[in-house]
């Protein structure tokens, strides 16, 4: 018996010695390369004319984004929404267009339409950031 208690002693003195990992102050946190800024992931679509694509938002402030007209010879127009906040923008042939909406709030999506009447003519390409 006194064997497992010299043990047990002998172990919490070590645990609280080394530590049990997995915990930062302040300045090691602050300092650490992985408890970096959170990033939104990027992403992009091409979006065919009359389709609508939903793109992921940030929870906390504006979304910003960029729908750029791939047409070098058609207008095309675009509506962009997040819950009662929108856009409708006419873009010239080859215009690239930076904007954003506030979407922050738990699971809203940004919507972005491409009013063109040709499948194939009036391709836009939305960008999310």
């Amino acid at each position: 018996m006194k064997l497992f208690n010299t043990f047990g002693v002998v172990g919490v003195v070590s645990l609280m010695a080394v530590g049990c990992g997995g915990e930062y102050t302040p300045e090691e946190a602050a300092q650490s390369p992985e408890m970096g800024e959170a990033t939104q992931a990027v992403e992009s679509a091409f979006i065919a004319g009359g389709q609508t694509r939903d793109f992921s938002t940030w929870l906390f402030g504006v979304t910003p984004f960029y729908v750029r007209n791939m047409s070098a010879t058609r207008s095309t127009r675009f509506n962009a929404y997040c819950g009662a906040n929108n856009i409708s923008i006419l873009l010239a042939p080859n215009q690239v267009y930076p904007t954003s909406l506030n979407c922050a709030w738990p699971g809203a999506r940004l919507y972005v339409q491409n009013q063109g009447l040709s499948p194939t003519l009036d391709q836009i390409y939305v960008e999310t950031h």
